[in-house]
Parts: C-alpha cells; structure tokens; sequence
C-alpha cells in the first residue's frame, strides 16, 4: 500500500512547482526530453539490481525499488505539465479526445497481453525471481 500512495503522490504534486516555470518556455519539447529520460532510465537500473541483490540482499533491493520508483514518479511528476503543453501545441483540439481513446484501448489489449506473458514469468518453483522479475522490469522500461 505505501508504494502506490508514495509514486501518486510523486505523480501529482511536483507538477505544481514547475508549472510556473513550463508555462514561460518558448518550447517545452526540451525540457519535456530530458526529464522523460531520467523517467525511463530509472527504471532500467531495476533490472541489473534484481539480478544482483535479488537473492543475495533483498533488503537492499526493497531499498533501491523505493528509490528508483520515487525517481521514476518525481519525474513523471516535474514533466506532466510539459508533456501537457506538447499535447495542447500537436494535437487539435477536436482529436485529442479519439488519440486518448484509442490510445487507451491499444494499452488495454497490450496489457491483457502482457498479464499472460507475466504470468508464464513469475510462474515456477521460485515464483520467477530474480529472473522473471528483471525481465518484467526490462518490459516496463521498453513499454512505458
């Protein structure tokens, strides 16, 4: 329970700090770049960490998870009112409702997909760690 509350905390509330900030740039596409890229690598230092401490040292590996999804969310955070501003410039005003829409149902039948797929990897005597557990880890960086 605290992991979910601890990344929407970090999802909503740092957006209101740079909001101000986002709103004077001449092009938030930059910003919106770089913040993406801490966002996405963040996740990735997931995948040699489980393999590493997985059954040597969970206590750390419980550690970095919180770390590293306290990165991840903070950053998805800072860039939500940019990536807010990239929408509103690129996409018109009448489509951005069906881009959502079918953008949703793609990721819905993706997802159906990827529980099966998860399924065979942490299934097994061991529950699939540490290995199906970084593999899981590489798809969330690959896909989000």
């Amino acid at each position: 329970g605290c992991l979910p509350a601890l990344y929407n905390l970090l999802v909503f509330l740092p957006g209101l700090l740079v909001v101000g900030y986002i709103s004077r740039l001449t092009r938030a596409r930059g910003y919106l770049f770089w913040i993406a890229l801490l966002e996405r690598f963040a996740l990735l230092l997931l995948v040699p960490l489980t393999l590493l401490w997985g059954r040597t040292h969970p206590g750390w590996l419980i550690g970095a998870l919180f770390l590293i999804i306290s990165v991840h969310a903070g950053a998805m955070g800072f860039n939500q009112p940019a990536y807010w501003v990239v929408v509103g410039k690129c996409v018109p005003p009448a489509w951005r409702g069906r881009l959502f829409g079918y953008a949703g149902g793609v990721a819905g039948l993706l997802g159906l997909g990827m529980g099966g797929l998860l399924d065979r990897l942490l299934s097994g005597p061991d529950g699939g760690f540490p290995h199906g557990y970084a593999i899981g880890f590489l798809i969330g960086f690959v896909r989000r």
